[in-house]
Order: C-alpha cells, then structure tokens, then sequence
C-alpha cells in the first residue's frame, strides 16, 4: 500500500507550528484523523527519523526533530557510505566511496548498484559482493580486495526508512586493513614470543596485576608441577620451609608496593618431595593500566652443592692450616695475603682481618721485606721451590734466626706463592 505521504506531511508542519510538542489527541484533532491513524503516521515518523517522542508522567508528546541534511552528514565520516533504495538503485554517497570506485557523482546517483561502471575488476569484484549480501546471499563481513598492497573492508548493512515511509538499506564499508596489518603483526610477535619462551634454557614467569598469566614449559620442569596447577598457587607454595621467614617478608612487599630485590636464590620443595636450589630474577613494567612482572628462573641446584663442597673444602683446610704449629702465609702474584694461619698472625703481631688483602710492604717490616720477598719472582716465574736461612724480626723485638721454605702453587687463572715460615733452627736471639 502507498505511504500516506500528505498525512506525514501535514502532520510535520502541524508539529512545526508547536515546537513544544503535541499528544496524539491534539494531533489527530488537528488532523481531523482518529487517533488510531494518527497513532501509525507517528510510528512511520518516528522510524524516519522525522519525530521524537518523550513521556510526560502517563503523556507522550510528539515535537519535530532536529534534523541535519543527510548529504551533509556523509561527509564527515572517514568511512565510505551509500544509501540504497529497495530496488539498489544509489540515492547519496559520500566523497570517500566515489573516490574509491573512481566514478564521479552522476555516474553513480540513480543508476543501480549491479550496473556501476567500475573501472578496476578488483573493486568491481567487491561491489558484486555487497550486492549478493544486500539479496540476502550469506556474505564474509570482513571482505579484501586483492590489490597490492591487499586491502580489507569491514561491511556493515543498515535498514533505513525514507521520508516517504519507504524502506531502503544504508551501506557502510569501514577500511580496516591497518588493524589487520596490526593484528597480524601482533600475532606473528606472539608466536616469536612463544616460540622463544618455550626454547630458552630457563624458566619464565609472567604475571599482570599480581596474577599468573603465563607459565613456560621449562619453569614446569624446574618448579615441579604441572601448568594447570602452578596457575592456582603462590610464590610461597613451592619454598622450602626453612626458606619462608626470609622470603616472606620479600613476597609481601611485592604485593603490596611492587618493591622487591632484582635476584632472589631460594630453596624449593617440588611436588615429587626433591629439592631444588633456584635463581629468581625479576623485573617489571607499567603498560596501559596493567603491571607486568617477569620472573626468570634458573636451576642452580648444580652450582650450589658444588659451591657448599668448596665451603665445606676451604673450612676444612683453613682448620688445618690454623692447627699447623709453623707460620704459613699465601701470596698473589701482585703481592698480596690471600691466606694465613694463626701462628703467621703471631709471628707478625697482626690480626686477619688486617693480613688478608694487605701488600707485604704493609705487614713485613722494612728492614726485612727485602729477605721475605727474596727469590718470589722467579718462584712465579718458574714453579719450583726454595729454602733459605735469615734472621727476622718478632713483634717483642727479638730477632731469631729462620729457616724459610717456599713453593710456588698454580692454577689455571693465577699463581700463588706458598710460604712456610719455621722455627726450624734457632741459632741464637739478637735483643733489640
């Protein structure tokens, strides 16, 4: 049936000569319809866009709306934009659409979506395609055209109702191939991502406001437990009991201001019951709202059982050392204490703490740096030995006549001079 374009008409300028606004019953009295007609006319101005409604307490006031040229409003989006009637015949386009099917203006305006003359095949492709999705046909909303560089449109199709109270469709394609480009610039970042976490030899830990988020394979293995289950537990879940007074405190300052040390090296308890020695080291950042914390965990179970058999090795030789009843010190190639035994310290009148680091010039007395040092330099030159007599100074002033042994002992990295000093053979004391 033919909208009732003159009622819609007389009811627009009834409304225009009350901008107040009207009820349906003023309305259809000025009218002279029933309110029943008048109440469809409304509805068809309504959808138009034409009139508004608002309620007043049980009332509905009708007034006019504000409206804008269509024409006008086109050329404002960036997106490209048509309006179509019910037969796809072209009522209005925007600039960004025309320049996109390189047709000016009176080629397209009238003429039929189906017969546009589309230069380029590529585009003209895409038209055909907005057309199978306009008769229904089920159509991609994401559609690329195959030129280079390749471009993607996203597809919308909005009913739209005309003043005359017919219906026709708003077409709207939104150029989207930056985000795309983004997105899978994003995902081929991801996968590099991914592909890199998995392979490192370390394990790692990511989490976003204080909650796990990513789990790699090899933090699985080093902590002992499946993903899934790591997902639903806490730092504190996995630490040696005897480690948790140290860190405790450590895990709450994180959660609570974000501070904590760039290393920690803790024992854990995995779920089998073994115990393993790690490295944490930690870092984070603020991105968008969120705060990303990174944990990268090492295995130095290895390393740290290698390095308590060195403590365990060094205790045990500095208590042999100190129970040996002849002097003994230790020299660097540079000429500084790397070791002592107590009897050196009483020879010598000084503590440890003072000897170890300490040049010879500053522990040796002058008047006899000269006969410690003699012959060190080719011992480091040449490992080998040498045993030589002289008389030393003591911290009660007496000077007593001493044998003097030396070894030179090597490692890869440096040599060190091994002295033994002895009372071997007193010969006599000279009093200061």
């Amino acid at each position: 049936m033919k909208p009732p374009s003159e009622e819609l008409r007389r009811i627009r300028e009834i409304l225009k000569q009350i901008p107040q606004g009207m009820s349906v019953t003023e309305i259809a009295r000025a009218l002279g319809k029933n309110k029943h007609s008048v109440g469809r006319y409304l509805d068809i101005l309504r959808v138009s866009g034409h009139v508004e409604m608002r309620n007043y307490g049980m009332a509905k006031v009708f007034t006019l709306s504000q409206r804008i040229p269509l024409s006008a409003l086109l050329s404002f989006p960036s997106e490209m934009i048509m309006v179509l009637d019910q037969e796809h015949r072209i009522g209005q386009i925007n600039d960004q659409f025309l320049q996109f099917l390189q047709i000016e203006r009176g080629e397209v305006v009238g003429r039929q979506l189906e017969y546009l003359p589309v230069p380029n095949p590529a585009v003209h492709d895409l038209v055909l395609q907005l057309l199978a999705a306009l008769n229904g046909e089920e159509v991609a909303d994401e559609l690329e055209i195959p030129t280079d560089p390749a471009r993607i449109f996203k597809l919308k199709a909005v009913a739209t109702v005309f003043d005359d109270g017919t219906q026709g469709m708003t077409v709207i394609l939104e150029d989207i191939t930056a985000q795309k480009q983004a997105e899978q610039a994003l995902k081929q970042s991801e996968a590099l991502f991914r592909g890199m976490a998995e392979n490192i030899q370390d394990g790692l830990v990511i989490s976003r406001d204080r909650e796990m988020v990513y789990v790699n394979e090899r933090a699985a293995a080093i902590l002992g437990y499946p993903r899934d289950e790591i997902f639903a537990m806490t730092a504190l879940d996995v630490i040696a009991s005897e480690e948790q007074e140290r860190v405790r405190p450590l895990v709450d300052e994180y959660n609570q201001s974000g501070g904590v040390p760039k290393e920690l090296r803790f024992w854990i308890v995995q779920k089998s019951g073994k115990r393993r020695y790690l490295s944490a080291r930690l870092s984070s950042i603020d991105h968008e709202g969120d705060h990303i914390a990174y944990i990268v965990l090492t295995d130095m179970t290895e390393w740290k059982e290698a390095e308590d058999t060195l403590k365990r090795q060094y205790l045990f030789v500095h208590h042999f050392i100190d129970a040996f009843p002849r002097p003994i010190y230790c020299l660097n190639p540079d000429r500084r204490f790397l070791e002592c035994n107590q009897a050196f310290e009483e020879m010598v009148g000084r503590s440890r703490a003072v000897i170890i680091g300490a040049k010879t010039a500053d522990v040796f007395p002058a008047e006899d740096l000269a006969v410690y040092e003699q012959g060190d330099d080719d011992l480091f030159l040449e490992p080998s030995t040498s045993t030589y007599e002289a008389t030393l100074q003591f911290p009660d002033g007496s000077r007593r006549q001493m044998t003097i042994e030396k070894a030179t002992l090597r490692s890869p990295e440096e040599g060190a001079s091994l002295t033994l000093i002895g009372n071997l053979i007193e010969r006599g004391r000279q009093q200061h």
